[in-house]
This record gives structure tokens, sequence and C-alpha cells, in this order.
């Protein structure tokens, strides 16, 4: 605790409910932070049993008071929950800026585009149902492939509402295994009568092709140990000219249909994304991203006026960030300055240096930033690395940097806390008590 307490300068907080398979409650609380060291950290503060109803007042208590324990008072700077109603009333009653997960926000934008095919893809779903409930068909199945000398025969894979993507999943395996389905399918028809048509299958392919950028997307904002909001900009840009680029193609119109709603959706629930002050600040700190992450003007200007202001006011508050330094000199704490030959020369020279105004070393410091190169997006090189290699060459900048660029955009983290408790509270260990449950998942996320 003291060790969190003593590297975080700021937090982005995630958190997440979630309900047991012997019906106990719990909610996860999440924090992650930059030191100063420049090394990405995520710590596990609570996964709590509570028994009341899940409003917004018991659940802004319970992140007000784990928050308090941990004495990361005035440390939160953003919050990453679901879209719940009652979470999101919350952290406004906490007074937290709030940002909606971005992988579950995505996944609703994709579920609302897919209602136009739900026909087709209810179609699907039986055919795999029927397979996951007939050992013989999958049997059938299974050796068809053998026979076409596939080294590692496949099964179907079956849509799960709570899993994101598992529908482009489900679509992927299916068009991948289309031959060998259409041959089972034609050996049991006695016992199973739903078939596809022509048009299905060309709809299931193109499905597949249109949903790739989706699901590519979900799976890298997803990730927990680097920095994802900012890249939350950039790839909700990348998806809107993914749907302008392939709505030039000829699809069937159902397809265009789906890609149309698709686009509305971006549109409509990642609205003004770009003026998401949070958002917008980790994009401008990213050495891969800075001002060519922006795709309106005014928000770049925005951004990088406010970058501006928040440098200049460090540096006016003579804001200095110690960095751990190789020195194997002995401090002496209490001893007295050694007179040197060279007070007199550093007084003069330090005198003589030209004074400039905390805005004008602002602009200075964020220029030189910008016009530096871009990091390359694919190099071995990590933000963080970068930051390391040029936290001296732009020192108030990194210190922002420290402080802003910590956030994630989903709430994955708990998400996959909350799978991991799963296999602690196994039909095997139903009869553990809350408190156990909380012990265990709280040494389990943190043993590293």
């Amino acid at each position: 605790m003291k060790e969190v307490q003593r590297e975080a300068m700021s937090v982005c907080l995630t958190t997440d409910t979630w309900t047991s398979s012997v019906n106990d409650s719990y909610i996860a609380i999440t924090i992650h932070y930059t030191t100063l060291e420049l090394e990405f950290k995520t710590v596990l503060l609570e996964s709590a049993h509570y028994s009341e109803k899940h409003t917004g007042e018991l659940l802004a208590s319970q992140l007000k008071n784990t928050i308090e324990a941990w004495g990361l008072t005035g440390k939160v700077v953003l919050a990453i929950t679901d879209n719940a109603k009652n979470i999101v009333n919350a952290i406004n009653l906490l007074g937290w800026k709030h940002f909606g997960c971005y992988a579950h926000t995505l996944n609703l934008v994709v579920d609302d585009a897919l209602k136009i095919v739900k026909d087709t893809l209810e179609k699907i779903k039986n055919i795999v149902s029927y397979f996951k409930r007939s050992s013989s068909a999958t049997d059938r199945l299974i050796k068809y492939q053998v026979q076409q000398q596939i080294n590692i025969p496949k099964k179907l894979k079956q849509s799960i509402p709570t899993r994101w993507n598992s529908t482009f999943f489900m679509l992927q395996r299916f068009v991948e295994l289309e031959e060998a389905v259409r041959a089972t399918l034609a050996l049991v028809q006695r016992d199973f009568d739903e078939s596809l048509s022509e048009d299905d299958w060309i709809i299931c392919t193109q499905l597949t092709t249109i949903l790739k950028p989706f699901e590519q997307a979900t799976a890298k904002m997803s990730g927990e140990k680097y920095t994802t909001a900012s890249m939350a900009i950039v790839v909700t840009r990348g998806l809107h000219n993914v749907c302008e680029n392939l709505l030039k193609n000829q699809y069937k119109p159902v397809i265009s249909n789906v890609l149309l709603k698709l686009k509305e959706g971006l549109s409509m629930r990642f609205n003004n994304i770009e003026y998401h002050k949070e958002l917008a600040m980790s994009t401008l700190l990213d050495p891969r991203f800075k001002m060519s992450g922006f795709s309106d003007k005014c928000a770049t200007d925005h951004s990088k006026k406010r970058a501006i202001d928040m440098v200049a006011t460090m540096i006016g508050n003579s804001v200095v960030t110690h960095y751990p330094t190789t020195s194997n000199e002995p401090s002496q704490p209490g001893c007295s300055k050694e007179i040197s030959i060279w007070d007199d020369f550093d007084r003069e020279v330090n005198n003589l240096q030209p004074r400039s105004s905390p805005m004008a070393k602002a602009i200075t410091e964020i220029g030189a930033y910008l016009e530096d190169a871009l990091l390359p997006r694919n190099s071995e090189d990590t933000p963080l690395e970068w930051w390391k290699n040029n936290r001296h060459l732009y020192p108030t900048l990194c210190k922002l940097f420290i402080k802003r660029g910590n956030f994630l955009a989903t709430s994955v983290p708990c998400e996959r806390i909350f799978s991991k408790a799963g296999y602690i509270i196994n039909d095997r260990r139903t009869r553990l008590t809350s408190e156990k449950v909380r012990q265990l998942v709280f040494l389990n996320i943190n043993k590293t």
C-alpha cells in the first residue's frame, strides 16, 4: 500500500461488478499508473463482496472508501466502467471524470448492426447448436476434415452473448469449415433439416470480412499491460475509414446496410471523442501519434493549447521531477554545503542566462516535441521506452506524460479478474466464504 502511495502521482481507475455461480455479488476495483521510472503498473485494490442492491449510492460509497483506504484521495484522474446506469451514476456522485469502456461500447455498435442479419445468424446458431449436442454429427465433421488431409481438424464455435466478438469467431470458423459443414449436413438431413441458402453462405462470408477490423480493434484496445487510451481516437478514426472503404465494394445489399449501420453507430456512440480531454491529451503525448492522431483541427488545436497551459503551469510552479540517479555518492543530511572554487563563476553564469516566461518555455518544449519524428507504430520501442530515452529532452512534458499517460480505455482488467475468480469459485469450492474469495483473488492478481 505504501509503495502505491509513493509511486502513483495520479491513477486511472477501472471497476466492474460480478455475480458468482453461488449468487454472491462482488465489485472489483483496479488502478493503473505510471511510475517516475516510467513503468506501467496495475494494482487490484479491492474485490469486495456486498449483499445490498447495486445502487449508485452504494457503489459510490464502496469506491470512495477503497480509494481513501489506499491513500489515493485526489489522485483519480479518470474512471473507466461499462455503461450501466448505476456505476455511471456512482462515478458522477464522486465527481470523477468518466469514460465508458471502449470495448463494451464497440460491442454495442456491432450488436446493433447485426440485427439486420438476425435471420441468417439464427440459422447459423441453430446449426452450430445441433453439432454441439450431436456427437455423431461432430464425429462426421471431424472425419470429413481428416479425409481431406487436414492435420488438425476443428469444431464449430457458438456465439455467446456475454463475450465480445463471439459472433465474429462463430462466423469465421463456420466459413472456414464451409465444405465440411455442407458435406456433413447432407448426411444428416433426416435428423436435422436446417440449411443455408447460397445467399446465406455469401452473407456469412461477407460478414466475416467486414467484422474483422472490429475484432482487431477490440483485441488491441483490450490490452492491460500497456496504456490504451491514446489509441481510442486513432482506432475510431480507422474504423470510420474502413467502413467508408468497404462501402465502395460490391457487397450484398444487406451487407451494405450492415456497414451503414456500423458507420452510424460509430458516429453516434463515439461522438466528439476527439474532444474528450483525457483521451486527447493521451493521444498528443503518445510519440506514435501526437497531432497526427486527430482528424479534427479544432480538437487538435484545443489539445495542444491545453498541453501548453498545463506545462506552463508546471514550470511556473517550479515542479521538478527527480529521476533516479546512478550516483554512488553517499548523502549527508544535515551537513553544510562545501565551499567550491566554482561558486562565484556558477553564480555569474546563472545570472547571465536568458530569462523567459513559463509560457514561452512551454511553447518551446512542446514545439520541439511535436517537431521530433514520430515513433513508428510497429516499432519495438513502446511509448514508455521512448519517454525513458527522451525524458531529459522534454523534462516537463515527461512529467505530464507520467500523470496523463497512464490511462486505459476499457474495463477489461476487471472483466479478467472475474474470469479468474470463476475458476476459484468452482463446483468443488462453493463453500468458500466471501472473505476467503476476496483474499484469494487479491493475492492471485497482485502476486507479481
